[in-house]
């Protein structure tokens, strides 16, 4: 539970931009539920991914990265449905791609956000 209590907080953290507070959140969260969960658990992928998008929103892009490329490939062959977290997590990872000159990865990005947006 606290895991879920500390994610939350964490988005609140986002939304309003403050992204320096939001990163530790976001780490604990992560160890929290690395220590408890499957590691391809979709809720601590999820949290991994939100820890990348708080990086993306400092600026930190490069550490953001991996974060975000390597939730995302674990986490979409278990989508089953249109989910709007992780289409926001292919948007941020889109633009990480795109910003590192690698637009063979942000199209792959691309069309892995339109399959999960055709999802029903």
């Amino acid at each position: 539970m606290l895991a879920l209590d500390l994610a939350g907080l964490g988005r609140i953290l986002m939304f309003q931009k403050r992204y320096a507070e939001a990163e530790p959140i976001f780490r604990e969260a992560m160890d929290i539920r690395r220590q408890r969960l499957p590691s391809d658990d979709l809720r601590s992928l999820l949290t991994q991914a939100s820890l990348g998008r708080c990086l993306v929103g400092m600026g930190r892009s490069t550490e953001a990265e991996p974060l975000l490329s390597d939730a995302f490939a674990r986490a979409y062959p278990q989508l089953r449905a249109n989910e709007p977290a992780w289409i926001s997590v292919a948007d941020d990872l889109e633009l990480v791609y795109e910003s590192a000159g690698q637009g063979q990865r942000a199209e792959d990005v691309r069309k892995m956000r339109a399959a999960i947006q055709a999802m029903k």
